[in-house]
């Protein structure tokens, strides 16, 4: 390989050029391998072992790199990801579910003219006999649903927005 040697003032622009020069004297592509002008080679694909993951819309990973990839998703079925800082747990760590706190009110009183708010309602009448004395007074149930205050307690687990993703790995 040989390159001039610049030997007047060069520009930004001159030096770039033989920068860029030299690099292709040094590398060049053969199918989808970077070849070094000397003989090594640096592949382009990922190497067996690699992990990629595909989100929704993408290709998978032997459309792009080719080789054999193994979808290992099974391994981590239903879990849910999340970047290590801030309230997440040490990497490599799990955390539990949670949902944040479901509150309401009601007012037993109903002269007042109010009714129960959140996840509090009214679930009946019901006359009740000997309060006060074997006096007759009407009286309200009132039930709990944190389903009333939003329909995502309707589900049967927790779980934030989210999409379903692939997780590869690379086998050859």
């Amino acid at each position: 390989m040989t390159v001039a040697q610049i030997t007047t003032n060069p520009t930004n622009l001159d030096v770039i050029d033989k920068i860029n020069e030299i690099i292709r004297n040094l590398l060049y592509v053969d199918d989808s391998t970077v070849k070094i002008g000397g003989g090594g080679v640096i592949s382009a694909a990922p190497p067996v072992g690699a992990v990629y993951v595909q989100f929704p819309g993408e290709s998978a990973p032997a459309d792009i790199y080719g080789g054999e990839w193994t979808n290992i998703s099974a391994q981590f079925a239903g879990q849910f990801f999340r970047a290590e800082g801030g309230n997440a747990a040490a990497f490599g760590s799990s955390q539990n579910g949670g949902a944040p706190n479901i509150t309401g009110s009601f007012t037993v009183c109903s002269m007042w003219g109010q009714g129960p708010t959140g996840a509090f309602y009214n679930a009946s009448q019901a006359t009740r006999t000997g309060i006060s004395g074997g006096a007759d007074s009407q009286g309200t149930n009132y039930g709990f649903s944190a389903y009333n205050s939003h329909s995502g307690y309707g589900l049967g687990e927790f779980r934030p927005y989210n999409s379903t993703i692939r997780i590869w790995r690379k086998t050859a």
